[in-house]
């Protein structure tokens, strides 16, 4: 049977992929992706996109639903690409997810793993503390000749057409807040990246990342909304980012909670734009998580690599004495060193590595001399840092591997196996509810 572009299918969903998309096959053996559905559903699809051994669908409708299937709570759920589990219980997007997530690192690693241990998140709405939106002037779509107005939000799944995203559900209230407020002032701007992190429990940062260099030169309409923050409580600081130098208008410091789990001194600050957790709640969960493996372990010195601004370092236990911290941006070594030197702290040390390039050419090639290395790399894993402890002859005993992507950890876990390492244990957290993406914490010995 020959299947073409937009054709209508019958298809029932055997199983989730990671990335929260149904799993069928359409009537010529291929396979076919479809979001928004569930295992054990039996769906009428429009083919929109076709390659030679997939495919992917849309719902047109839901013949055979699953018991798990709800009414979404979100009003953007069915064209917004930035959430995937809208559509079902939390209790089955838990279930769905984390299965998803263990078989994948399961099937790439190819090494015997644990059954996972599973922490769900306090609340499924409402917990983001940072969030980029996006801005699309008004244009004239060339496909269809029509009129698109000026929208703020985020992407379709698979798709550059934006979304107009008023309120989103699993963002914190007031970033929704600050989003609205800014809607007159960008209106003149153009395409932009609009960054909101949360200042303090009541101010947010705003970072606008446009696509036209303005320089100094800012719409007015921009310029008079920047030059009155100092009057708007809620906006603790304003940067628009230029190609050679920034704008900025009020304090641009965010407060250290609203980044780090624990923070070692009172009243600190931390520059805007360091990489954070956008789940508050979950990081402490994490921090703790993580934390309470390393003081189980017995080691009295670590090796963080990829440590950011010190999120897991300034809550390490107490019978740790050494602790070196590794981290690509200066920006965030300088905070956790300032931060460390304020607190009076002398077991720290930070520096800047590019761990891209492995550790041989860092003070510490192979992490000899440490107990534990603690590795939280970004979601395109730890590869060449992998593959040195892995040769290395001495070094530590224990590996704790902080992950945001299943797949790489796979890809890590059967890296590390090769030079011997077992993992002990695996769990799973969920620090992003209501979309596919799932953290993990392995820890190995050899």
């Amino acid at each position: 049977m020959t299947i073409e572009l937009n054709d209508s299918q019958r298809v029932t969903i055997d199983r989730l992929a990671h990335g929260g998309d149904g799993i069928g096959y359409l009537d010529d053996g291929r396979i076919v992706f479809v979001s928004g559905t569930l295992p054990g559903e039996v769906v009428d699809i429009e083919v929109f996109e076709l390659k030679k051994s997939f495919a992917r669908g849309r719902i047109e409708e839901v013949v055979e639903p699953a018991p798990q299937r709800v009414a979404s709570q979100c009003p953007y759920s069915d064209e917004c690409g930035g959430c995937q589990f809208w559509h079902t219980t939390y209790e089955n997007e838990l279930r769905l997810k984390t299965e998803a997530a263990w078989e994948a690192i399961s099937r790439i690693s190819k090494v015997e793993i644990p059954q996972a241990r599973v922490l769900e998140a306090p609340a499924a709405i409402r917990y983001r503390s940072r969030v980029v939106f996006h801005q699309k002037r008004a244009h004239r779509d060339k496909r269809t000749g029509a009129l698109e107005p000026n929208k703020i939000g985020f992407y379709r799944a698979q798709s550059k057409q934006l979304v107009d995203i008023d309120d989103c559900m699993i963002t914190n209230s007031l970033l929704n807040q600050v989003r609205r407020a800014l809607e007159p002032a960008l209106r003149d701007v153009g395409d932009c990246d609009i960054i909101l992190e949360t200042a303090s429990a009541t101010s947010v940062m705003v970072t606008l990342v446009p696509e036209t260099n303005y320089r100094t030169n800012l719409p007015r309409s921009l310029k008079a909304f920047m030059q009155s923050v100092d009057q708007n409580p809620m906006i603790r600081g304003i940067r628009v980012v230029g190609k050679n130098e920034d704008v900025i208008y009020g304090d641009i410091a965010v407060d250290a909670d609203q980044i780090l789990a624990h923070v070692p001194v009172h009243a600190a600050r931390l520059g805007s734009g360091d990489f954070r957790q956008s789940n508050q709640a979950m990081n402490r969960v994490l921090v703790d998580e993580v934390t309470g493996h390393i003081k189980a372990s017995g080691a009295t010195s670590v090796l963080e690599l990829y440590c950011g601004s010190g999120n897991f370092a300034f809550a390490m236990p107490e019978s740790v004495e050494q602790i070196v911290g590794l981290e690509v941006s200066a920006a965030a070594v300088e905070s956790a060193d300032a931060l460390a030197r304020l607190a009076g702290l002398q077991r720290y040390t930070f520096a800047k590595a590019n761990l891209d390039k492995g550790l041989v050419k860092t003070p510490w090639p192979g992490a000899e001399g440490f107990d534990l290395v603690l590795l939280d790399p970004p979601r395109t894993g730890a590869t060449t840092v992998c593959q040195e402890l892995a040769d290395a002859e001495d070094g530590p005993s224990t590996i704790v591997y902080v992950s945001c992507d299943p797949a790489c950890l796979g890809r890590d876990l059967k890296t590390l196996a090769t030079g011997g390492w077992k993992v002990d244990s695996l769990t799973l957290l969920d620090m992003f509810s209501r979309t596919s993406h799932i953290e993990s914490i392995a820890v190995l010995t050899r």
